[in-house]
């Protein structure tokens, strides 16, 4: 596998994370599954990390924000559509 040959040894770790989100889409505990699975097929270290960007939930605005800039959406769209039901 020339992508594993292209990083130092134990460089390689998966990220595993679940917001509850619906089944089978992405951020929900079913993908989680498949990526520990997938983590597993091919030898490579899963870490439980829930995406954690924020020390507490007064920070949780501004992740708002940078969250809707990378995605390129209008702010009060995503707080309709966070998938963390943070804003209703």
């Amino acid at each position: 596998m020339q992508w594993r040959e292209a990083m130092p040894a134990g460089s390689l770790v998966a990220e595993i994370t679940s917001h509850l989100n619906t089944p089978a889409a992405p951020l929900s505990t079913t993908h989680a599954v498949r990526m520990v699975k997938l983590a597993h097929e091919f030898d490579v270290p899963a870490v439980l990390s829930n995406a954690v960007r924020y020390a507490g939930p007064e920070d949780a605005p501004v992740a708002d924000v940078l969250d809707a800039a990378r995605n390129i959406a209008p702010w009060i769209n995503w707080r309709i559509c966070n998938p963390r039901g943070r804003h209703g």
